[in-house]
């Protein structure tokens, strides 16, 4: 027996450090930018800036192939000021979700402390959504990028900002010192899923709901896909393992 499960995907928005000086309009700031101060505070909360030192060090072609993009929007005479920020930030998120789908393979290989930081971050994603179960249910199935604008301002840039680096952490660890594991079974499934019943006995109609991706039952849907991360957490088994890594894998590739 097979399952579709989904989960948070980590992905955003980040502006390219060397950038900051061409998108600041003064060092005091001005009408038309964001003073560096206001920059770097938010590199630091949305956690981007570590995010694009994960991938130089990883990949470093390509990010700087990905710098000189960056450098030809910022040098480019014809765009206006204000609408240069905007473009880098689309480039980056371009550019941070294309790394991550491609290199999805390694997070399936991370080390077991690097899968349980990407879950535990990713709980507290939807957690913190829980009051807000559609808000919580297209986050869990689409990631915060299949989110609208408005929507995805909603959610702590903290929150989304350490799933994305658990992401890439766990790529690096993956491709360094990758942990050889094979792909779940269906006897893995059928004991993971035992346990998780046995564990949490009242919560069996929302794992039911969860589990056949009943969407439009957004509370009960939210309280499956939070408790099936709770259950992968505290899980501890081979089989629970195998299972993580493998469903952080199909989620980072999304």
């Amino acid at each position: 027996m097979k399952f579709s499960l989904y989960v948070i995907i980590p992905a955003g928005i980040a502006i390219a450090f060397f950038a900051m000086q061409y998108l600041t309009a003064t060092e005091d700031g001005g009408p038309g930018g964001m003073t560096r101060a206001e920059i770097e505070s938010e590199l630091q909360v949305q956690g981007y800036a570590q995010v694009l030192d994960l991938i130089e060090d990883s990949f470093p072609d390509r990010h700087e192939a990905y710098m000189d993009d960056v450098a030809q929007v910022i040098s480019d005479p014809t765009l206006p000021q204000a609408r240069k920020g905007q473009r880098v930030l689309t480039i980056t998120q371009d550019f941070t979700d294309e790394m991550r789908r491609e290199n999805a393979v390694f997070v399936g290989r991370a080390t077991e402390d690097g899968l349980l930081e990407l879950q535990r971050a990713t709980l507290a994603v939807l957690v913190a959504l829980e009051s807000t179960p559609e808000l919580c249910v297209q986050a869990a199935v689409a990631g915060p990028n299949g989110l609208a604008r408005y929507d995805k301002a909603r959610i702590d840039p903290a929150l989304t900002g350490r799933v994305s680096r658990a992401v890439f952490e766990a790529i690096a660890e993956g491709r360094v010192q990758p942990a050889p594991r094979d792909a779940p079974s269906e006897a893995d499934w059928e004991l993971f899923l035992k346990d998780w019943l046995a564990t949490a006995p009242e919560m069996a109609e929302v794992i039911r709901v969860f589990l056949a991706g009943e969407t439009e039952d957004s509370a009960r849907y939210c309280a499956g896909a939070i408790s099936f991360l709770r259950q992968l957490l505290q899980d501890g088994s081979p089989e629970g393992l195998r299972i993580m890594a493998e469903y952080s894998q199909t989620a980072a590739a999304r």
